[in-house]
């Protein structure tokens, strides 16, 4: 119980939408415990060991979205925030054309700067989205879809459900 209060507790906290069906499929391992389990059936054993693999698989990607959120995302949110667009001179500048080609030199390395540490959330965001798709049912269906394909028919590249496509700076739903 106090397991499951410290999963409901972290959703709240991390992602709640996103987490929304892996909580819900953890109420339904709960539920028979409520329901039809004594603690004197034979069934108990089975209960609690299933009982402890959905709390531990919850556990565990809760633990590795925290991570990333916390180190690479809010790392490169900040080294975004302290990026100057300007520079600061230690000189006076007397010719304005001068001035103008400092400032625009030095802003499009920043901005580069910027749009590199962009990517990396764009690439952690999917990284969480694939966690948390571990655990939930969030898989987006593809209108082009084949009903009839069995999972064994994906391409190892489809296995990821969201990826970064760094050239494009685009990310990729993959549906299955």
């Amino acid at each position: 119980l106090v397991r499951h209060d410290t999963i409901l507790f972290q959703i709240t906290e991390t992602f709640p939408d996103l987490f929304r069906d892996a909580q819900s499929k953890l109420e339904e391992v709960i539920k028979p415990g409520g329901q039809t389990l004594t603690w004197s059936s034979l069934n108990i054993n089975n209960y609690i060991s299933a009982l402890d693999k959905k709390i531990s698989k919850i556990e565990d990607a809760l633990n590795k979205v925290n991570d990333i959120r916390t180190f690479p995302i809010n790392k490169s949110l900040n080294e975004i925030a302290e990026t100057p667009l300007c520079p600061t001179f230690k000189t006076s500048i007397a010719e304005p054309q001068i001035l103008v080609q400092e400032i625009t030199t030095y802003a499009e390395e920043a901005v580069k700067r910027i749009n590199a540490r962009v990517q990396g959330i764009q690439g952690s965001v999917c990284e969480i989205l694939n966690i948390i798709s571990s655990v939930s049912d969030i898989e987006p269906k593809r209108d082009d879809e084949d009903p009839d394909a069995k999972p064994e028919d994906q391409t190892s590249q489809e296995k990821s459900l969201f990826q970064f496509n760094k050239e494009e700076n685009t990310v990729i739903v993959n549906g299955t």
